[in-house]
């Protein structure tokens, strides 16, 4: 079995490829690059009205967030979270945040 010390892309499967402690770690790059440096790539938010549970969401992918965002505009939140996001990646929440709210009010 070939050992895989660095980030390789398996190109039989179509994805990233890395050996860690926890055994071998499959996806796609941000996540296998994650895992590889152990920071654990995290972002949380919240889909919740506040005060409704203190279970904390959150995403490996920013790609997940903007799907969290789109599928309940009415209650995301990054408040309190923000330093897990660049100031680009807010602007871009707000904006599709905002866009979902007024696509659906033209209903």
């Amino acid at each position: 079995m070939a050992e895989f010390k660095i980030p390789t892309y398996d190109k039989i499967e179509c994805e990233w490829v890395v050996d860690t402690k926890y055994g071998r770690e499959r996806g796609d790059l941000e996540y296998v690059a994650s895992e590889f440096a152990h920071t654990g790539l995290i972002f949380p938010y919240n889909t919740k009205p506040k005060g409704s549970s203190d279970y904390q969401e959150h995403d490996h992918y920013f790609k997940g967030v903007i799907k969290a965002v789109i599928d309940h505009p009415d209650t995301f939140s990054i408040e309190g979270l923000e330093e897990y996001y660049s100031k680009q990646e807010r602007e871009l929440l707000h904006a599709i945040q905002q866009k979902m709210i007024e696509v659906r009010n033209e209903k």
